[in-house]
Formats: structure tokens, C-alpha cells, sequence
């Protein structure tokens, strides 16, 4: 695959169809949206808890929908940062073979955390599209990604691949496989992590007596912005002096309120501290300036 977004795309293009009903986290993968709007497939949002998607909220929707599939993110959701436990992942796996489900895991900040649970596909392997992604691993312009399907569904995951692009980029994907097979992939995941680690204990001091949820190996802070200030209005704020962060909405399943959060992170492509810096201090100030 070219990346993970070419991935996603190519397993709803060759497993769904438009009409389906796709449930997802009620704040979920923006590029999810996109792509399911782009193919006409509806989205229903289930509610979410400090572990991700909730068993009973899922039961729940496929009682009163027609539900086709289930796309969600169990290890460092994105915007959350939550993680799923063993328990919680084999109930839903087991609300999903109860209601005929197939499910597209998407583990592309999964792969930050070393020590991490069995992806929920381990749990039902016979209905699972597992998606990976080597930009969030090893290198941003390495645009590979990687689908792994049961046998069945190979021939139309291979249909749509043949029918976005032909072919994944030969040369990006020699690259990736070299750089696995010699050790080159490892070494970067692991500079990945400590840079993400280092530049979080540069910034986190900045967000002293502010309330966020974020993992130790996620490269994002989900925090909340005090009443009775909005998340779009510190985002503009913000913008105004040149520094983007994501509100809530820019993750929001349906037309349903909204909870007042940010996401901010600490990827840039400058490689500058002094401007990292200064965009948390800038954070900090906007959301000070509200108590």
C-alpha cells in the first residue's frame, strides 16, 4: 500500500459498499470520515471511555442498525490516546462475531508501543483487516503501508490496490523491506520513540494544573479547555499567531455535541526545540487565560 490513508481506502473500497453502515469511536480518524464520505458509506459513532470504545454502546448500535463493519483504533487511539485492555478487546471482538461484524483495526501509532496488548484482530483473525503504516514507525515520507486480511478477502483487497493505483510504489516498498530485513526499521522506531519521549518531557511542564489524557509513547496531548471558553476559540486564538492544534470537531462522528478538547502535538519538521517551545508556551497562555 502507499501508506496506511491508501490502505484504509482500499480495504472500504473492497469490502464495503455505499449504503453500508460503518461504526467507529464517536471521535475517531479524521481520514476515516473523509474516505467514508467519499464512498457514500454511513458512519455511526459509539461512545467511548478511558479505554476507547465501549462493548455495551456497541451491542447497542447493531441491536437498533444494520451494521456492516466496525472501524476503531485499540492501542493510542487517535485523538484519545486510549488503549484497550485484554478484556475489553475480547468483548468486543465477541459483540462483533455475535453480530456478523467485520473489523478494520487500524495500528498505526500502535506500533510506538513496544510493550502493548494483542492487536483485537489476534481475537477474531477470520473477520479482521488489521491496517499498519510505516510513517508514524520509522519515517514520515516513507509512504508505505500494509493490509493483513484472512485469505478470503485478499482477491478484493488486491482489486481495489489495482484499481486506485495499479500497483503500490516498487521503489518505497524495497526500501521498507530492505530497511526490516537489516535492522534499519527497528533502529528508527526506536529513535522515534525516544525523540517522542523527549520532546513530551520538554513541553509537559507547561501543562502544570491543565487536565489531558495522553500515553507515554503517543505523540499527542488530548486536553481539556475550561469553561466556559470553547475549543474553537483557543484553536483561532492559536491560529491568529501562527500555532494549529485540532479541536474535537475535526474528530467528531455525526452532528452531536462536541467535547471541549485539544489535541496538540509535538510533530513538527523543524527540529526546533526554541519553536516547540513556544508553541506550548503559547497553548499554556491561551488556555490560562480562560480560568
Amino acid at each position: 500500500m502507499n501508506g496506511g490513508q491508501h490502505g484504509l481506502l482500499c480495504a472500504l473500497m473492497g469490502l464495503l459498499k455505499a449504503g453500508d453502515t460503518l461504526v467507529t469511536e464517536h471521535l475517531t480518524y479524521p481520514g476515516l470520515i473523509s474516505v467514508a464520505r467519499q464512498l457514500g458509506i454511513k458512519l455511526i459513532g459509539v461512545g467511548i471511555d478511558d479505554e476507547g470504545l465501549m462493548p455495551d454502546a456497541l451491542e447497542e448500535v447493531c441491536r437498533n442498525h444494520r451494521v456492516s463493519a466496525l472501524y476503531c483504533t485499540p492501542t493510542i487511539q487517535n485523538p484519545t490516546a486510549a488503549v484497550m485492555s485484554v478484556a475489553r478487546r475480547e468483548a468486543i471482538a465477541e459483540v462483533c462475531r455475535q453480530h456478523n461484524l467485520l473489523i478494520f483495526e487500524d495500528e498505526a501509532h500502535a506500533v510506538l508501543a513496544r510493550q502493548r496488548p494483542l492487536p483485537l484482530s489476534h481475537f477474531v483473525p477470520e473477520r479482521s483487516v488489521l491496517i499498519g503504516s510505516l510513517s508514524k514507525a520509522v519515517s514520515a515520507g516513507l509512504r508505505v503501508g500494509y493490509l493483513h486480511a484472512p485469505q478470503p478477502l485478499i482477491g478484493r483487497l488486491s482489486a481495489a490496490v489495482r484499481g486506485t493505483c495499479w500497483m503500490a510504489s516498487p521503489l518505497s516498498l524495497e526500501v521498507a523491506s530492505l530497511w526490516i530485513e537489516n535492522g534499519m526499521a527497528e533502529q528508527l522506531l526506536g529513535q522515534q520513540i525516544a525523540e517522542i519521549g523527549r520532546r513530551k518531557a520538554l513541553v509537559s511542564g507547561l501543562l502544570e494544573g491543565l487536565v489531558y489524557k495522553t500515553h507515554p509513547h503517543s505523540p499527542h496531548f488530548w486536553i481539556k479547555v475550561p469553561e466556559p471558553w470553547r475549543a474553537s476559540q483557543i484553536a483561532e486564538e492559536l491560529k491568529e499567531n501562527k500555532y494549529l492544534v485540532a479541536t474535537a470537531e475535526s474528530f467528531a462522528v455525526g452532528q452531536g455535541a462536541v467535547p471541549q478538547f485539544i489535541r496538540a502535538s509535538v510533530c513538527n519538521s523543524t527540529m526546533d526545540d526554541r519553536l516547540l517551545l513556544q508553541g506550548f508556551e503559547a497553548l499554556a497562555g491561551a488556555l490560562a487565560e480562560t480560568e
